[in-house]
């Protein structure tokens, strides 16, 4: 591995272990506090709002990484880690911001289905750890979408 995907390795790799520290931390403290509940029927078209959120956050931040880090194949060795970077802390962003939205419901509205929610969603930033293999990729594949279209091309002359 070349010494700057190594290094953006361990930045992203310290990034996610300290942002998922952080947020079971905060978790944690607000499951722990004692503090007054609004129920009101607010609280269920919130509900759904944080539910419906997290359906679509979870996929939709995994497929937007994939697209993401496919096209990142295509660009020169240091553009290549400048996307990847990219794309692993957008990510980790859709996925932080349904984690926040589900904590904010948690305060205003102390309904146990946000808890849920954001256990759910702690467990989909462990689909998000940095892997050496994705930012090895290029070194092992530099030409991306050429290789894959030569043969093809070579079928059709034949």
């Amino acid at each position: 591995m070349e010494p700057k995907s190594e290094k953006l390795y361990k930045k992203l790799t310290l990034y996610f272990w300290l942002e998922l520290t952080i947020i079971i931390g905060v978790f944690i403290f607000l499951l722990l506090r004692d503090s007054e509940v609004l129920t009101t029927s607010d609280s269920i078209i919130y509900e759904r709002y944080a539910i419906i959120l997290t359906l679509v956050a979870i996929p939709g931040a995994l497929k937007l990484f994939h697209r993401l880090s496919k096209k990142a194949l295509l660009q020169v060795y240091d553009l290549f880690l400048e996307k990847m970077r990219t794309a692993y802390l957008l990510r980790s962003l859709i996925i932080d911001l349904a984690i926040v939205m589900s904590l904010v419901g948690y305060v205003i509205y102390g309904a146990s289905n946000f808890v849920y929610l954001v256990i759910v969603l702690i467990f989909s930033k462990f689909f998000c750890i940095p892997s050496r293999e994705s930012l090895a990729e290029i070194e092992v594949e530099p030409t991306g979408d050429e290789v894959e279209n030569e043969p093809e091309n070579n079928n059709t002359d034949e």
